[in-house]
């Protein structure tokens, strides 16, 4: 039997663990390395999904894994976690507040719950299939019929010259967009600070955690097709906190 509380509790204390990683006495400047996809990481990433995936291992052993520096392990079994331990790495190291430890569960490889930690700014989006999104404990929606709609795009650079076209169009619904965030800028969308958010060149665990705590607070997260996101959908999300946006977005991306 699924007990979907217990496994957000549990995905809580994974977030504490994290959390206290992150922010124990460290050197003001970071050491990092660049793995085989130019991107950095450092040993708090390291560490902290280390750490992640043993706790699960000793708690649900018949789980699946899939983690951003160790990769896959089981992911046929019916449940599998999906962690990013620290999204936003180039952030961290820069020192500006928007990193974070996303942690999704998976259901036959669909999020069903998402947690989103932001240490720096003392931040914590909660979500599952059956309840509602909590911000720190207090309920959270979208905002559904915006009058001046603001876009947000985590990370410019994932996006190939060949979709840029395609950014252009979808950024004219909105009336300014920023750039830049990580994941923070899902979070706020959740919040209904932000209405509309693209991105490009992201894997699983850089979306699944969001999913549940933009659906649950009201909004709609899916791929540029349409689509629900899954362990296995591909590298490209769109984000909107209302349908008729959402709809309007995905009909410029596929006209």
């Amino acid at each position: 039997m699924m007990d979907i509380e217990e496994f957000l509790s549990f995905a809580c204390k994974m977030a504490d663990l994290s959390r206290q990683i992150i922010l124990r006495p460290k050197e003001v400047s970071q050491s990092f390395e660049l793995k085989d996809d130019l991107s950095p990481v450092t040993i708090i990433d390291c560490e902290i999904e280390e750490t992640l995936k043993k706790t699960i291992a000793e708690k649900y052993p018949e789980h699946g894994f899939f983690g951003e520096e160790t990769g896959r392990d089981s992911l046929h079994a019916p449940f599998s976690w999906v962690i990013d331990p620290l999204d936003g790495t180039k952030a961290f190291i820069a020192g500006l507040p928007v990193y974070s430890t996303l942690i999704a569960l998976t259901f036959e490889g669909n999020p069903i719950l998402g947690v989103m930690d932001f240490p720096a700014t003392q931040e914590r989006f909660v979500a599952h299939k059956s309840g509602l999104t909590y911000r720190n404990g207090l309920p959270c929606r979208t905002r559904l019929d915006p009058k001046e709609p603001i876009m947000a795009i985590s990370n410019p650079e994932g996006f190939e010259v060949s979709e840029k076209p395609l950014l252009d169009k979808v950024r004219s619904l909105a009336s300014f967009a920023v750039y830049g965030g990580s994941s923070y800028v899902y979070g706020s969308l959740a919040a209904g600070r932000i209405d509309l958010a693209m991105d490009s060149g992201l894997d699983p665990f850089d979306y699944l955690a969001l999913a549940p705590v933009i659906e649950r607070a009201g909004g709609l997260i899916t791929d540029w097709e349409g689509n629900n996101l899954t362990i296995n959908s591909g590298r490209r999300i769109l984000a909107s906190g209302s349908p008729r946006l959402h709809a309007k977005a995905i009909e410029i991306i596929n006209s």
